[in-house]
């Protein structure tokens, strides 16, 4: 039986047992289990290239290129930023025993170790692997992102700005043909929040779109079937052909308009803000009139 987290973070999912197992885990779910059990396979698999590639790292093997993270985009196809995240990742599991056991027995997946290497240190990797083992991949992520601004405020508290801190910068400017150029060094946790946060746009884009084409889709078919209708005996004409679909648009081109989607929605919410009137002050007490006896009558 493949390694399952004690209690996954998704909604409905029902309250473990008291063993501490879940409740899916238990019931009959053969596909779930090959699924869960090649997974496993897969991150044992990939420990193994990690060990590998930090064997080919360290005796320099890649000589000849820039670096080993250069050899590893040409000679796999992955992506340059995958090729150096892979390689950090390799180097410090060369000093964390136990997340290199947990994960070579497929029980830490490659987004759990690629988030625990970030802050685990001898001291405090049990805790976090003990950790990891019962959580999801995105409750890991979070808390090490606590854990990292947590040691950035200490280290700015007892040294001062950091040397990552010191190197951070953004800057836009504006080119000749009216658009604007981005460049920036980011803290890694900052770097992660806005790729979460573009990615999680883009998403949301990318379902609004899928709606909409199928509302599109439902309206077409209404239409034909309202044409036929209509026709009765005659002859249908020949429907136009469909139009080609349109190219999926690149990552990058989600990102930018995942990040236009998240500035309008910011820009309106602050302009929503300042258009809110603001509440009518309360009203005062009435003041208590002082009391007068009533005038004397004339002749008294």
């Amino acid at each position: 039986m493949p390694f399952t987290p004690d209690a996954p973070d998704v909604p409905n999912a029902g309250a473990p047992n008291a063993d501490g197992s879940h409740p899916a885990a238990l019931a009959g779910d053969p596909v779930g289990d090959a699924i869960a059990e090649l997974c496993a396979h897969l991150d044992a698999g990939l420990y193994r290239l990690l060990t590998l590639l930090r064997r080919y790292d360290e005796e320099e093997l890649w000589s000849g290129w820039r670096s080993c993270a250069h050899w590893l985009n040409w000679r796999t196809g992955i992506s340059l930023v995958a090729a150096r995240e892979r390689l950090r990742a390799a180097r410090c599991l060369a000093d964390l025993p136990l997340t290199s056991a947990q994960m070579e027995k497929g029980r830490l997946s490659w987004s759990k170790v690629r988030a625990l290497t970030r802050v685990a240190t001898a001291e405090n990797e049990a805790r976090l692997v003990e950790f990891a083992l019962h959580h999801t991949a995105s409750q890991v992520e979070r808390l090490v992102r606590a854990w990292r601004s947590a040691e950035v405020a200490w280290g700015e508290f007892l040294d001062g700005p950091s040397e990552l801190a010191a190197r951070r910068h953004l800057t836009v400017r504006l080119t000749g043909d009216g658009m604007y150029k981005v460049r920036g060094l980011l803290l890694p946790e900052v770097g992660a929040l806005l790729v979460e946060a573009l990615d999680a746009a883009a998403d949301e884009l990318y379902r609004q779109e899928c709606a909409m084409e199928r509302e599109a889709d439902a309206a077409t078919e209404r239409e034909a079937e309202g044409g036929d209708a209509g026709m009765g005996e005659l002859d249908a004409p020949t429907p136009a052909p469909a139009p080609a679909p349109a190219p999926r648009p690149s990552q990058g081109e989600q990102r930018h308009d995942a990040l236009g989607r998240g500035s309008r929605s910011a820009r309106r919410r602050r302009s929503n803000w300042w258009s809110t009137p603001w509440p009518a002050a309360p009203r005062s007490w009435p003041r208590r009139r002082a009391h007068t006896f009533p005038r004397e009558r004339r002749g008294d």
